[in-house]
């Protein structure tokens, strides 16, 4: 006999998983800042949500749930593996090097886009846990309060305080680059 509970949680897991899956690998990555750890965080937060997926009371709250699970197995690995070297979160297949045929606004927007990648790793876990979740995976801050258990006005404090920080790197890094005042060599 087949518990209809237990299908129609299957049947959501297998509707919600892919819509929120990169975004889900993203955000244990940045946690975990290490490819193997990340993956085997990603594989039991998968098997956590799917054995549990009968205990979620609101499908419209699926994600901030699924989240909450991967957070707490991401700071279980990292307990069990203690913190291995940061690995920096840019794809391996982002290519630096300068081609000549595009135009050099180009270039240059790809330069800050970089930039600013590594001004979020380099912010405390705690800022960069937040502005991630903001801007990249699209919580609101009730959403975010809830997957790092914390107070809703902390999460704010720290959205500010991220901001801020990224802020005053960007204008630190536009007015210290002679391409950008344009002064061309």
């Amino acid at each position: 006999m087949v518990d209809k509970n237990k299908s129609s949680g299957v049947k959501l897991f297998n509707e919600l998983m892919p819509l929120i899956y990169r975004e889900l690998y993203s955000f244990i990555y940045s946690i975990v800042r290490n490819k193997v750890i990340a993956d085997d965080v990603m594989q039991n937060a998968m098997m956590k949500a799917y054995n549990k997926i009968d205990d979620l009371r609101d499908p419209d709250k699926f994600k901030a749930w699924v989240f909450s699970i991967a957070k707490r197995e991401a700071i279980s690995a990292l307990k069990m593996h203690e913190r291995e070297t940061m690995i920096e979160m840019l794809d391996d297949n982002t290519d630096y090097g300068y081609d000549f045929t595009l135009p050099e606004n180009i270039i240059l927007d790809d330069e800050i886009k970089t930039y600013i990648v590594n001004i979020i790793n380099a912010l405390p876990p705690n800022y960069r846990e937040v502005i991630i979740l903001r801007y990249w995976s699209e919580l609101s801050f009730k959403e975010i309060a809830k997957v790092l258990s914390i107070n809703y006005n902390t999460v704010k404090t720290r959205h500010y305080r991220a901001k801020r920080i990224i802020h005053a790197e960007i204008v630190n890094y536009l007015q210290n680059e002679p391409e950008l005042k344009g002064e061309r060599g």
